[in-house]
């Protein structure tokens, strides 16, 4: 739900599985947290949150800025996919 500045995780019954978090800056997105419920954690959750936003800031022509922990570990593991991409 790009709207809320949050992307969410839901099961089909709408239980809350997981999200990220993020601030917008001048034609950038600040991701400042990525969560999954501890029954969830990994199962790659984590990185599909990070996907969301990386297709939502793809589509927008942003940059994205790695705050988190998490998510700034995401992108140096994947450095050379992404590169472009990070402020």
């Amino acid at each position: 739900i790009p709207e809320s500045r949050r992307f969410q995780l839901l099961d089909e019954k709408g239980n809350h599985w997981g999200e990220m978090t993020y601030s917008m800056g001048e034609s950038v997105m600040n991701i400042n947290h990525v969560g999954v419920h501890p029954a969830h954690q990994g199962e790659g959750l984590g990185d599909v949150l990070v996907k969301a936003g990386i297709e939502y800031a793809q589509k927008e022509n942003i940059s994205i800025h790695p705050i988190c922990s998490f998510a700034a570990k995401f992108f140096s593991k994947n450095k050379s996919e992404y590169e472009g991409l990070l402020k």
